[in-house]
């Protein structure tokens, strides 16, 4: 037999504890034929866990894919948590854009406590963290010695530049939206850029856009372009719109032209794996966040040491160097 605590182990589906499988088979099949069905309430009561947890992140109804980074680090926190009895809210930040505008489940205490992802003003930031007593920050502009996650931008731009100055390129174009938002993302990624041209002695040219489709007569980009310039894109979408709107006439980047993003999701990975790019796992940024988040859960609301991530440079073939222009022309 098993004792009572045992039982509540298993019922609970505890990771943690060494049980049997044929074992957890056997107390499934008798809590099914008795008709058991879990009271969270109750638990809650016992553990002082409710294992709810509010992923709160911007949220556009008219364009739910258009960041498909946010998504990936919302599946990557989700299903490190799912595996372990954690059941995550995903919250619209506009729910905190008036006080008192927040949602139900902070004010009846419904969650552990929740992450924050992604840009918003302070006046909301505010407002969420007085609502609930443990709060994580992702990606966010809030940057203290505990509980945030950043990713290091400043070191990721300068990794590109340093790439492509080793590759032989003499000049570069940094290629981003015209008005920047106040994430801290855009002031790291060119102050590294900034950094890294004067380090290595090279000539650039801001171009700058205001969608993310180019809205540029690809003869006029044509006099900017050539084998021993590269453009550094702050997002895979600039890169992609860059590329189709040269091909139309004949000019291909890695060959006429350098191409680096300094964003690259999932999905871009698998539909242009030859994309070169200084690449930060979003999903895996989600996992360190579900991490941290049950750290401080278990060890009563500690928060963590802050984390700052930098990206891996992909070499792709976008980027191969002035030389295989010269090659090809021999060939």
């Amino acid at each position: 037999g098993l004792s009572v605590q045992s039982v509540s182990h298993i019922l609970n589906n505890l990771p943690d504890k060494p049980y049997k499988q044929d074992t957890r088979d056997r107390v499934f099949e008798a809590a099914k034929e008795l008709g058991y069905r879990p009271n969270a309430a109750a638990r809650s009561m016992v553990t002082k866990k409710t294992h709810h947890v509010g992923l709160i992140m911007p949220i556009k109804p008219d364009a739910w894919f258009s960041s498909v980074d946010s998504y990936e680090t919302m599946m990557g926190f989700n299903s490190f948590l799912c595996e372990r009895g954690y059941v995550c809210s995903v919250i619209p930040v506009k729910q905190f854009n008036e006080p008192g505008s927040e949602s139900r489940i902070f004010r009846e205490q419904l969650l552990d406590g929740v992450v924050v992802y992604g840009a918003a003003n302070r006046e909301i930031y505010e407002r969420i963290e007085k609502s609930t007593d443990l709060c994580l920050w992702v990606d966010t502009d809030i940057n203290r010695p505990t509980g945030c996650i950043q990713r290091d931008e400043q070191f990721n731009s300068y990794l590109a530049v340093s790439q492509l100055a080793s590759l032989g390129y003499r000049k570069l174009i940094w290629l981003d939206y015209a008005e920047h938002t106040s994430h801290y993302s855009h002031d790291q990624r060119y102050a590294g850029f900034q950094k890294a041209v004067r380090q290595f002695d090279l000539a650039y040219e801001d171009i700058a856009c205001s969608k993310p489709w180019l809205g540029h007569d690809p003869l006029k980009l044509k006099n900017k372009l050539a084998p021993d310039v590269a453009v550094i894109t702050t997002r895979h979408q600039f890169a992609l719109s860059l590329t189709h709107t040269m091909r139309h006439i004949n000019m291909r980047p890695g060959y006429d032209f350098g191409l680096v993003a300094l964003e690259k999701s999932h999905e871009c990975d698998i539909t242009w794996p030859g994309l070169s790019a200084v690449v930060t796992d979003r999903s895996k940024i989600g996992e360190l966040a579900a991490k941290m988040f049950l750290e401080a859960v278990d060890n009563h609301r500690k928060l963590p040491d802050s984390v700052c991530i930098q990206g891996q440079w992909h070499a792709g073939e976008t980027a191969w160097g002035p030389h295989v222009k010269t090659q090809s022309n021999k060939s």
